[in-house]
């Protein structure tokens, strides 16, 4: 049997992990997955190349640590016509650009929580918060 060419490093309970196997199951793309304790995955991260950040991919080509780098990575392994985040050089800048925004404030949310004040308060599921969250903020930019 073939080993599978990616590695993920990863912690059980995080949503960029979560994103990374949902991506490798949806478009079919054989892994092997190494769990860690938050915390204690950082070992394992930096032993594979990456930082503390998760996911760490491993693959022939290199390391993809982070949410972003992994999306950037499995974007460049894509096909045309089936390209993640974008079939285009501007659709992916544009792409990327609105993933950055989101990572940004999945970030400061996480860390900072509800009770910062630039955090406005919205009512329902963390996503619609999000969702709001970004549409304001683009309205507001243009």
């Amino acid at each position: 049997m073939e080993r599978p060419r990616h590695r993920l490093i990863s912690t059980r309970a995080s949503p960029m992990v979560e994103m990374a196997r949902w991506i490798f199951e949806r478009y079919g793309i054989p892994y092997a997955e190494e769990a860690h304790a938050p915390l204690l995955h950082v070992l394992a991260t930096r032993r594979a190349g990456g930082g503390v950040e998760v996911p760490v991919v491993v693959t022939s080509e290199g390391v993809w640590e982070g949410a972003r780098s992994f999306l950037v990575g499995i974007d460049a392994k894509s096909r045309p016509g089936q390209r993640f985040l974008g079939e285009t050089d501007s659709e992916r800048e544009k792409t990327l650009q609105v993933i950055d925004e989101m990572l940004a404030l999945l970030q400061q949310l996480l860390l900072f929580g509800a009770e910062h004040p630039s955090t406005p308060q919205f009512e329902g599921p963390f996503l619609d918060r999000l969702v709001v969250r970004l549409t304001q903020e683009r309205e507001t930019a243009l």
